[in-house]
């Protein structure tokens, strides 16, 4: 089965800045961008702390929103560990993009984050705005911004590296599905040559119940695929 990326960005804030953040992962999920926000992510009875530190090694884009409230304890935690990541990388990864929430300003970071004042900050003073969230989407594609139809552009641009990305898992996962049938049929026919093998027939039985259980995860797959290149174009 193809491993499918779980977001494109990590979301790190102070819970107390939690509403505009919702906010604005909204508006992030509706432009195709999958957000990774710790209250979606986390259920009754989960590890969090530990998975935590698994989605950050994962992380490869990170957001921190810096609001009046300042820096949260976890996001202390968070942002520290990625940026080991990124000097460990050489530079290269995560990406950390900072950004300033409505009423912010660069004097709300704390003096152990000064490191952050070396990357570029967004700043979001209207959060009802779509040129504002156009600020955020723009760091996921190579668009340069425009005076004229900017969201509209940086947002299109993005939706279709989006599909095109989404319609290349899909066509991996139907090509692994189609040598799975293969697999199966070739099984199916050494069974009908070995009929009188109860031992060998067993063992081929069980093999093509994996072969199928398997196939049927392709299956499902490039349906869950084709629903999110749906809700793309529908959004």
């Amino acid at each position: 089965m193809t491993e499918q990326k779980k977001f494109d960005v990590f979301l790190s804030h102070n819970s107390k800045d939690k509403d505009n953040v919702r906010i604005i992962a909204q508006k992030l999920q509706k432009g195709g961008i999958k957000t990774w926000l710790d209250e979606r992510q986390f259920k009754g009875g989960d590890y969090w702390s530990g998975e935590l530190y698994e989605i950050l090694d994962e992380t490869e884009i990170a957001f921190f929103f810096l609001g009046i409230n300042g820096v949260g304890p976890w996001q202390d935690a968070e942002i520290g560990y990625l940026h080991n990541r990124y000097i460990n990388s050489r530079r290269q990864s995560p990406r950390i993009v900072p950004i300033l929430l409505p009423g912010a300003t660069i004097d709300n970071l704390p003096s152990q984050f000064n490191y952050l004042k070396e990357i570029q900050f967004v700043t979001l003073e209207n959060l009802d705005s779509y040129d504002e969230i156009s600020k955020l989407l723009q760091v996921f594609t190579d668009i340069p911004p425009k005076q004229n139809s900017y969201h509209f552009n940086t947002l299109e641009e993005f939706k279709k590296k989006k599909i095109r990305r989404l319609e290349r898992d899909i066509a991996l996962a139907e090509k692994q599905s189609n040598e799975l049938a293969e697999e199966i049929e070739a099984i199916v026919e050494e069974m009908s040559e070995n009929r009188g093998d109860a031992v060998r027939q067993r063992n081929l039985n069980k093999k093509k119940k994996r072969a199928e259980e398997e196939q049927n995860q392709h299956y499902q797959e490039v349906e869950k695929l084709q629903a999110e290149i749906d809700k793309i174009i529908n959004s």
